[in-house]
């Protein structure tokens, strides 16, 4: 009984610290998706800045 409660701690362990790294992963590439920001092109600012 000692062995299989020491292997189910070993296995939550586990589990947890691979989600921890899958969210880390995640969150990274999450944030550069939806704060990159192109460059504007030199065109549409002078339209922009025409039209004001």
């Amino acid at each position: 009984m000692k062995k299989l409660g020491k292997l189910f701690k070993l296995g939550i362990s586990l589990i947890a610290a691979l989600s921890a790294i899958a969210a880390m992963g995640i969150s990274v590439n999450a944030c550069h998706l939806w704060f990159a920001q192109p460059k504007v092109p030199k065109e549409l600012d002078a339209f922009r800045n025409e039209n004001k």
